[in-house]
């Protein structure tokens, strides 16, 4: 209330005025939650408690900025400032890759975040097996960052080759087949084809870009080359009989029999195979020498008065007489027929035969 009080000397009296002072509205606004950088948010242009007005400076969703609100003319209301965080974008994780076979692993760098795969995936490290985009994100404080992306081409393990058997007498060649890569044998060979002499198991694998496949493995049991069967001699006069021993197998004389024993007539060199699954051994030979049969000796005959004499020619070796005499030559006194042998090396040549007639000494007058 105030009172007024005239100047003096104007024969006035006092007055009195009282003057209202309403306090000025203090708008309310619902404080901004921080943002994330980039994101939209909305200054509200009325108050909680129903002042409007406007904000300056401009929204600015890429850093923290203070904000005035002015209240509208006639409202009686005070400026009130709002302050609105602006929480930075976190930075983008980066993505390593490591290439294994069948599988690529994926490790995340770079973040101080919550790792979000677009497999779903959080951890830190994984594993993918199949070709294609793969993204990262991290969050920091609510706040997502860009995506890391990569491509991966997971590297194929390739398939196992396949092994072909070639069985021969003493071996077995085993040959790769349906392979692109570089071959690897359990011998330690990378040829295509490898010759083994043992029984057992043998694998093969194929790598590709560095990736090894599974193994192929084939059990080999090599045909044995059979041992060469054993000849004995059986001589005889006129010829050798050969027998085989030491053998199981089928037999193959280099006369083309296939008996157990041949019988030879001519001298040279003979030999002999066995086959046992069709694997032919090693040959077993033999020189044979034939005790050939000797000709018969030749029996001359000189006939004299109550005597012949038969005389042997045309031998070289022992001489048997039928008269059991052994002597070039016999003096017989009887009719007959006589014959005549030679041995030769234990062999008997054929008879030679002689018919005697011996001249009689006539009576005494």
């Amino acid at each position: 209330e105030y009172t007024f009080t005239p100047d003096a000397g104007q024969c006035a009296g006092t007055a009195t005025m009282t003057v209202t002072v309403t306090p000025k509205i203090i708008p309310i606004f619902d404080q901004v939650a921080a943002i994330c950088e980039g994101e939209s948010f909305t200054l509200p242009t009325t108050s909680t408690n129903s002042v409007t007005g406007t904000w300056s400076p401009a929204v600015n969703n890429t850093t923290t900025t203070e904000y005035i609100f002015t209240p509208d003319a006639g409202q009686c209301a005070n400026t009130v400032t709002m302050t609105v965080t602006v929480k930075p974008t976190p930075n983008t994780p980066i993505i390593e890759i490591n290439e294994e076979c069948g599988k690529t692993i994926l490790t995340a760098t770079n973040y101080t975040g919550t790792l979000k795969w677009n497999t779903g995936e959080t951890s830190e490290n994984i594993t993918v097996t199949t070709d294609g985009t793969y993204t990262l994100t991290q969050t920091v404080d609510d706040c997502e960052s860009p995506e890391a992306t990569v491509n991966v081409t997971v590297k194929e393990i390739p398939s196992a080759p396949v092994i072909n058997k070639n069985k021969e007498c003493g071996k077995t060649i085993l040959t790769a087949t349906n392979y692109t890569g570089t071959l690897k044998w359990s011998t330690g060979e990378n040829t295509e084809s490898i010759t083994v002499t043992t029984d057992g198991n043998y694998t093969l694998t194929q790598t590709v870009d560095d990736c090894e496949s599974p193994e192929a493995t084939v059990n080999v049991t090599v045909n044995k080359v059979p041992n060469a069967p054993t000849i004995t001699e059986t001589k005889e006069c006129g010829k050798t009989i050969l027998t085989a021993t030491n053998y199981t197998g089928t037999l193959k004389w280099s006369t083309e029999e296939n008996t157990e024993s041949i019988t030879v007539t001519t001298d040279g060199k003979y030999t002999l195979t066995q086959t046992i699954d069709d694997c032919e051994s090693p040959e077993a030979t033999v020189n044979i020498t034939v005790n050939n049969v000797p000709n018969a000796p030749t029996i001359t005959e000189t006939k004299e008065c109550g005597k012949t004499i038969l005389t042997a020619t045309n031998y070289t070796g022992t001489l048997k007489w039928s008269t059991g005499e052994n002597t070039e030559s016999i003096t017989v006194t009887t009719d007959g027929k006589y014959t005549l042998t030679q041995t030769v090396d234990d062999c008997e040549s054929p008879e030679a035969t002689v018919n005697v007639t011996v001249n009689k000494v006539p009576n005494a007058p």
